[in-house]
């Protein structure tokens, strides 16, 4: 017993005094694969200081300039062979900005990043939560001046590299000497996912050669005993003068150096939270908590509040786009209690300026903004048509997540109004473009409240609910489990026309073979010919090879003169189509002949179709229509036209507008058929759905789409209110009960930049930006309701309004937009 606990005591004494083993968990690496040979030698345990400096310039015309640059010490601490742990200190920082907002930026960058290392490629960062998009970029970009994608260190080589500037075609080229000098150049105009063009609706990659006329980037690595000793990279891009006047040219320019100074013990590092990880491609836009800007926000509602007490100041625009910047990183809380505080006075007493903040919740479309939105509805603080139009701006939110698909389930529970359906169907659309919607518990709940909307089979007694859920189902572009429901519709004859193309529609964005009950509607000639029309056009973009032949046979037999004008119409556009998006279509046509209908061609249906495509260039465009003639009238049906863009492999609908009526002969009489000039209460109920459509079976409705996604939707019972949205009863209203009133409006109409990331981690930004504000102040010194007609009345009526478009460039930072501005202000007042 005894020698058994003796000879196990020495094999613990052994295993303890033996060399202590690393811990071999990793940070930030999703894997670490060692390879036999490795290019660079870093040692595990050490840490690598090096002196750092950025700089970044954008020059305008020759003159203009605008500069930024920072000063450092790095440090990269080894902590495994795949993990290594950047640390930033003394920290100088030569920008303009406040003595503030500098230090708030130094504190940011000193936060310590963890990142996976392999052996000179860098794929993921792991950052701290308190992190800013600004100075993570930064960080990011120390991390990729150390990218070495060559296979050997001795062999020049040609690759394509992936660090935070996106995928680019890089050249290595090699100089011995005293030390290893290795030369990187990258091709900028081959790089991928580098400058980005964002606006409401579209976030999209452009390429290099349509912006710029001349780019270099040219990186040096000196390298000794395995180690980088130094690396100095420089930028220069030159942009095509956006004027005619050559002298309107702008040039940016950037350079990045690092220099090992020392070489010491690495830290031990425990993170005090969980890493989440995230690629080293820069991030464009401001999302993450760290950029919470509040106390500026404060500050800028201050501002506004001093200027804008009586009438909207000429800066209201400039000041309404930075406090929209300001908001985005804000959480909810942040944000209502700010609103709290402007409705309670602390803040600022003016309603104009509560009106202001409210008006940038819908621009910023962050997770905070869409919540809180849907609680100043819920709660009836935002009333009349803003309430009406603000569900539509869920359709402009870029990044869309699960969390803001769950805030606004409560507003589909207690309306159903198109721009609801809409805005919420659009945001949905956006968030399974970028995840999995089959697994996301409110997209499903979505799902079932549309579902019910359109009862089993399709058997829901309310039209206009019937409708609207299939408007959705169209714009999300995915069905789920209503899939089966939506057929029904489709296949029901017993509904109406419109409801039975609107399902048919809801197929849009499904990228699939279509549904064979399609195929066979089409086929059926006792179906009603508008029905079979979109059916047969919806089977043509995703036909297989047995619906090809399927559409042949019908075709060669069809006798209905509406839809064989349209389907030999369609089919003969298709054949001349020079858009790579249609040449799959084209080649599967090539064994479909159709004899010419005799038809005449101006009473029958018809696709109409003018394209054109420069394969040079790789840009092309077109304009489609699909002109739906009634049988019994000269009159279309429905006009639907399409604006498409093709740049470089990628299709984008531009824009789609259509209007269907029916009856509308009768319409037309109504509207303008009076003798003499109607009275103004008459002429706002010609408005009336009542008036329009009577009791009539006529049908009136248009729709507007943009980048294919429906954004507006009225039929004749939409138009009802119209009268009412432009009255000014509420102000006046206001007068006769609280002697007062003051409110204001703020519209962006265009918010747009191309941003153009830089080696030093900071970018380059071009903000396209169109602002409009209308403020009413109005003030009574009596009770209007209760006085004789001959009272003497004094009122104050003060408008005005300020419209400003303004273009900046230059070098982005968290607070401010760039400096190089040009703008056009409209502003007026009236007393």
């Amino acid at each position: 017993m005894w020698l058994r606990l003796l000879a196990l005591a020495c094999v613990t004494g052994i295993v303890v005094a033996g060399p202590f083993q690393k811990e071999t968990r990793h940070y930030c690496a999703k894997q670490c694969t060692q390879r036999q040979q490795e290019k660079l030698q870093w040692k595990v345990g050490s840490a690598y200081v090096y002196r750092y400096q950025s700089e970044n310039i954008v020059t305008y015309g020759g003159n203009q300039k605008q500069k930024s640059s920072i000063e450092a010490e790095v440090e990269y601490h080894i902590l495994t062979k795949c993990d290594t742990l950047l640390k930033m200190k003394n920290i100088r920082i030569n920008q303009k900005l406040t003595e503030e907002e500098k230090e708030d930026l130094k504190r940011k960058l000193e936060l310590p990043l963890v990142y996976s290392n392999a052996d000179g490629t860098f794929e993921t960062v792991c950052p701290s939560l308190e992190e800013s998009t600004q100075s993570l970029n930064i960080k990011k970009a120390l991390i990729s001046t150390f990218v070495i994608t060559m296979s050997k260190l001795d062999t020049p080589e040609e690759t394509e590299e992936y660090d935070s500037l996106g995928k680019c075609n890089t050249k290595y080229s090699i100089k011995y000497g005293k030390e290893l000098v290795l030369k990187k150049e990258k091709d900028l105009k081959s790089c991928t996912n580098r400058h980005t063009f964002l606006s409401s609706l579209l976030k999209q990659k452009i390429p290099s050669s349509l912006i710029f006329e001349s780019d270099h980037l040219e990186c040096k690595q000196l390298i000794e005993e395995g180690i980088i000793k130094k690396v100095e990279c420089k930028e220069s891009e030159r942009m095509k003068p956006p004027l005619k006047d050559q002298n309107s040219w702008i040039e940016f320019s950037g350079s990045s150096e690092q220099e090992l100074i020392e070489k010491k013990t690495a830290d031990n590092f425990q993170p005090e939270e969980p890493l989440l990880s995230e690629d080293i491609l820069f991030d464009l836009e401001e999302s993450r908590k760290g950029d919470s800007n509040e106390k500026e926000a404060e500050r800028i509602l201050r501002k506004l509040c001093s200027k804008n007490i009586n009438v909207v100041d000429i800066s209201v625009s400039s000041d309404f786009m930075k406090l929209v910047s300001l908001t985005k990183g804000l959480s909810y809380e942040q944000l209502e209690k700010m609103h709290r505080f402007l409705q309670n006075g602390k803040l600022c007493s003016s309603k104009k300026i509560r009106d202001l903040f409210v008006d940038t919740l819908p621009v910023i479309g962050t997770d905070a903004s869409v919540k809180l939105m849907v609680k100043l509805i819920e709660n009836q603080d935002i009333t009349g048509l803003k309430a009406k139009l603000w569900p539509a701006s869920f359709a402009l939110i870029s990044k869309p997540t699960k969390e803001a698909v769950a805030s606004v389930i409560p507003l589909l529970k207690m309306d159903y109004s198109m721009s609801v359906i809409l805005g919420v169907s659009a945001m949905i659309h956006k968030l399974c473009s970028l995840e999995n919607c089959a697994v996301i518990d409110s997209v499903d709940e979505v799902i079932s409240i549309f579902n019910q909307y359109l009862g089993q089979n399709c058997s829901a007694d309310d039209d206009d609910k019937i409708l609207a859920a299939l408007k959705a189902f169209g714009n999300m572009g995915y069905h789920g489990k209503a899939r089966e429901n939506i057929i029904a519709c489709v296949k029901d004859s017993s509904k109406s026309t419109r409801l039975r193309l609107a399902a048919i529609d809801a197929f849009r964005r499904i990228n699939d073979k279509r549904p064979d009950e399609f195929i066979e509607i089409y086929s059926n000639k006792n179906e009603n010919y508008e029905v079979r029309i979109s059916a047969f056009a919806s089977v043509l973009k995703h036909a297989d090879h047995q619906q090809f032949h399927k559409i042949k046979e019908t075709a060669e037999s069809e006798n209905d003169s509406q839809v064989a004008g349209y389907v030999y119409t369609s089919i003969k556009n298709l054949n001349k189509a020079s858009s790579p998006d249609k040449q799959k279509i084209k080649k599967l046509l090539d064994n479909i002949q159709i004899q010419p209908p005799k038809v005449n061609y101006w009473e029958n249906s018809k696709n109409i179709e003018v394209t054109g495509f420069s394969e040079s260039l790789n840009i092309g465009g077109g304009i489609e229509a699909d002109i739906i003639h009634s049988p019994d009238s000269k009159i279309p049906r429905s006009v639907y036209t399409r604006l498409n863009v093709g740049i470089f492999d990628v299709n984008i609908n531009l824009l789609e507008l259509s209007i269907r009526a029916e009856g509308l002969e009768e319409l037309l009489k109504k509207v303008i058929g009076f003798k003499d000039k109607p009275s103004k209460e008459r002429s706002w109920s010609l408005f009336s759905s009542k008036h329009l459509t009577g009791e009539s079976d006529s049908e009136l409705s248009l729709f507007v789409r943009a980048l294919n996604t429906e954004i507006f939707y009225r039929s004749a019972s939409d138009l009802s209110g119209l009268g009412e949205m432009i009255r000014i009863a509420e102000i006046t209203n206001k007068l006769a009960h609280e002697n007062n009133a003051d409110f204001s409006h703020s519209l962006v109409f265009m918010n747009s930049k191309l941003v153009i990331p830089s080696i030093t981690g900071r970018s380059y930004t071009f903000d396209f930006t169109g602002t409009s504000t209308v403020g009413v102040t109005a003030r009574s010194k009596v009770d209007l309701l209760s006085l004789p007609r001959n009272a003497d009345v004094h009122i104050h009526f003060q408008p005005s309004a300020n419209i400003e478009f303004a273009t900046t460039v230059g070098i982005q930072s968290n607070k401010h937009r760039a400096r190089l501005k040009k703008s056009y202000i409209t502003d007026y007042m009236y007393n």
